[in-house]
């Protein structure tokens, strides 16, 4: 949540004030990664019922935190806007798969509700609340390209913590 909050707040500043665009260039931008987001926030649900949630969450998490790192550290490259175009917005997929997937998977039916409310406050105090004040108190202190590192080092830190995850994705029934 808290990458996801900090490319919602400070992308669109970002690209003006770092990047270099101009703001009908930034617009293209939020819209190309928006399109992408949409796509991923279908496609990425249901390529996890095939082959798993740990395997969609862990190169997924990577590839958020790469896209991150390489705003902070190349801001005016062709790649940074290409991977920000493209996987800028999985980090606002992301949380969902705890929120609801992985939390109802864990659980007897009866607990679903506690559960989903249970990750869901955890992940909005400490993702939403906290994201963008950390994110606008690097911004302020470094540059808007911190706020894209701090992004980039939760999405990192993801990735050891999905590994450690035990895979929720309930077997197929066999006949």
């Amino acid at each position: 949540m808290m990458a996801a909050l900090i490319i919602y707040s400070y992308a669109p500043l970002y690209w003006l004030q770092v990047g270099g665009c101009t703001e009908p260039q930034m617009g293209v931008l939020m819209t190309g990664m928006g399109i992408f987001m949409a796509i991923f926030s279908l496609v990425l649900p249901m390529l996890s019922d095939k082959i798993g949630r740990k395997a969609v969450i862990l190169p997924s998490s990577l590839l958020a935190g790469v896209t991150m790192l390489v705003l902070f550290g190349t801001p005016n490259s062709i790649g940074a806007i290409v991977l920000f175009v493209l996987f800028g917005g999985v980090p606002a997929i992301l949380p969902l798969f705890a929120m609801s997937i992985i939390s109802v998977e864990s659980v007897r039916p009866s607990q679903c509700a506690a559960a989903i409310a249970l990750v869901n406050g955890t992940c909005e105090l400490l993702g939403s609340a906290m994201g963008p004040l950390l994110g606008g108190a690097a911004a302020d202190y470094w540059g808007l390209a911190a706020a894209m590192l701090l992004g980039g080092i939760c999405m990192i830190l993801c990735v050891p913590v999905t590994a450690l995850m035990s895979e929720t994705l309930p077997m197929p029934v066999k006949k």
